[in-house]
C-alpha cells in the first residue's frame, strides 16, 4: 500500500489521516507517523498496517489514561468507563488500567481511603459514603476496608448534633414542618433515621 498523502487533522489534536491511493485510509497520531517514518510515497504493508494501529491504540490509551489521571483521581471502573467513553476497545482500556496499575497511579484502596476522609470532611452519613464508593466500582471489602481505617472521633447521632448546633440552631421543635425539613435534611446526607431521632431526642428532646 502507498501513501497518497498525509493530512492533518485540525479538529483532533495530535493526530494525522493517511489517505493511500487505493481510497482507504487510517487515522493515527502524529507520534506513530513519526515513528514508523509514514510519508507521502512511502509503501507500507497491510499487515505492518495493522501494527502499526494496535500499536498506536495502545499508547494512545496510556496517554490518555497519564492525561486524566494528572488533573483527577479515578478508581479502576472510572478510568475504564472513561476510556470506553472516549472510543477505546476493551483490551486497550484493560492494558492502558494495567500500566496505570504497575506505576501506581491507579490503587483503588488508596482512592476509597482519600475518598472516605474527603466525605467525612464533608459531614456525610455513612450511607451516603457507601453509596458514593459503591458508584466509583469499589469492592465490598474495599468499601468495609475504607470506612473501618477512617478515623472518626464521633458517633453518627454525635455528628448530626454538631451539625445540629450550626444549622438548626434555632429550630421551632413545636413546629412539625421545621422538624420534618431538618430530618429530611439529614437523610440526604446519608444519615440512618435512628441515629438522628437519637440526636433529636438528646438535643432537642424531641421524640420523632
Amino acid at each position: 500500500m502507498k501513501i497518497l498523502k498525509v493530512t492533518k487533522m485540525d479538529h483532533k489534536k495530535n493526530l494525522v489521516k493517511l489517505t493511500f491511493y487505493d481510497g482507504s485510509d487510517v487515522v493515527l497520531s502524529a507520534d506513530a507517523v513519526v515513528a514508523f517514518s509514514l510519508k507521502k510515497d512511502a509503501e507500507v504493508c497491510q499487515d505492518d498496517i495493522k501494527k502499526i494501529i494496535r500499536h498506536d491504540k495502545h499508547n494512545r490509551a496510556i496517554s490518555e489514561s497519564l492525561s486524566l489521571l494528572a488533573r483527577n483521581s479515578y478508581s479502576e471502573k472510572m478510568l475504564y468507563e472513561k476510556l470506553l467513553r472516549k472510543g477505546y476497545d476493551e483490551q486497550e482500556i484493560k492494558k492502558a488500567i494495567e500500566r496505570m496499575q504497575n506505576l501506581n497511579y491507579i490503587n483503588d484502596e488508596r482512592y476509597a481511603q482519600r475518598f472516605v476522609n474527603y466525605l467525612v470532611s464533608k459531614k456525610k452519613g455513612f450511607i451516603a459514603i457507601k453509596f458514593e464508593l459503591q458508584k466509583r466500582g469499589l469492592s465490598k471489602d474495599i468499601i468495609e476496608k475504607a470506612l473501618k481505617e477512617t478515623e472518626i472521633n464521633k458517633e453518627q447521632f454525635e455528628l448530626i448534633t454538631e451539625i445540629m448546633e450550626k444549622k438548626f440552631k434555632d429550630i421551632d421543635v413545636e413546629d412539625k414542618r421545621q422538624v420534618q425539613r431538618a430530618v429530611a435534611f439529614f437523610l440526604r446526607k446519608g444519615f440512618c433515621i435512628q441515629d438522628i431521632s437519637k440526636a433529636f431526642k438528646e438535643y432537642k428532646s424531641v421524640i420523632l
